[in-house]
């Protein structure tokens, strides 16, 4: 059992004499939910659809209980909360439901079970480098996406520059800079275009 690693490079932190790496996990593929309830049933008395149930059954609960600002303690898991991305305001009458949203699930995960995952060894394979695009190719490839699609959101320049939401934005964020692409709001979501 172990995790693999890739270093890729920092460009945010580069000096001229060096350059910085950072190590990212290499997620080989996702495990199904069809093959985590088959992998449970075969270590517990429940069938395969049981555990299916069990799992939507706690995903509605957990839900609920957020909904109702409440984070949840699962046993040896750990502790699972929403995490919110917020804007500053100056003062706090000036806060409302429009400068935050909820950005994911955090988790804090147990003793126990930190130390079990801090057990598992990293293996170093090499970053596939001619596959990940560079700044420019990643410029290249949004303004062919948007010319294509009209318009575009960070989550597809994400998936087609084979890079994280956070990359996107930033590559995103350039591209506005430079007058080359305008930012727009729509319904509930954040698009790009020309």
């Amino acid at each position: 059992m172990s995790i693999k690693i890739e270093l890729h490079e920092n460009k945010l932190l580069q000096e001229e004499s060096k350059r910085r790496y950072i190590a990212r996990i290499k997620f080989e593929e996702i495990t199904s939910l069809e093959s985590i309830c088959l992998n449970i049933s075969t270590r517990c008395s429940l069938s395969t659809p049981d555990v299916e149930g069990a799992i939507s059954a706690l995903a509605h609960e957990l839900l609920h209980e957020f909904a109702h600002g409440r984070s949840v303690q699962l046993g040896a898991l750990g502790t699972f909360y929403p995490s919110l991305r917020g804007e500053l305001v100056e003062e706090n009458r000036k806060l409302n439901k429009r400068n935050f949203r909820i950005n994911g699930i955090n988790v804090h995960p147990t003793g126990k079970f930190l130390e079990t995952l801090k057990s598992v060894k990293f293996v170093v394979v090499q970053s596939r480098k001619e596959e990940m695009p560079n700044e420019l190719e990643r410029a290249q490839n949004i303004l062919k996406l948007i010319q294509t699609n009209g318009r575009v959101d960070s989550a597809q320049v994400a998936q087609i520059n084979q890079c994280s939401k956070t990359t996107a934005v930033r590559d995103l964020n350039v591209l506005i800079k430079n007058k080359i692409v305008v930012k727009e709001k729509l319904g509930g979501g954040t698009f790009y275009s020309r």
